[in-house]
């Protein structure tokens, strides 16, 4: 989400935040994956950002998160994606 926001030129967290209607801390936690966005949420963020919400989440499934965590969030696929890229970078 942060290089989606980066490629917008002058896209900070504060104007995205404040054009999606949402805090700027909220935004913040959720850009950096720590935070539980709802569904409303991520659609609000997908449209300030100009892209489909699925964008947000692409390439993550249920088998990219730990087995013992049967409750699923954004959040999580979110950091699933961080590691993912993180394990690609090596």
């Amino acid at each position: 989400m942060k290089a989606l926001r980066q490629g917008i030129d002058g896209a900070t967290q504060e104007r995205v935040a404040q054009l999606a209607g949402i805090d700027l801390t909220n935004y913040g936690d959720i850009e950096r994956g720590f935070g539980n966005p709802t569904f409303e949420t991520l659609l609000r963020i997908a449209g300030v950002l100009k892209v489909p919400a699925s964008k947000l989440i692409d390439g993550l499934s249920r088998s990219d998160l730990p087995d013992e965590d049967p409750e699923l969030t954004v959040a999580d696929f979110i950091e699933a994606r961080k590691q993912q890229r993180r394990v690609a970078r090596g």
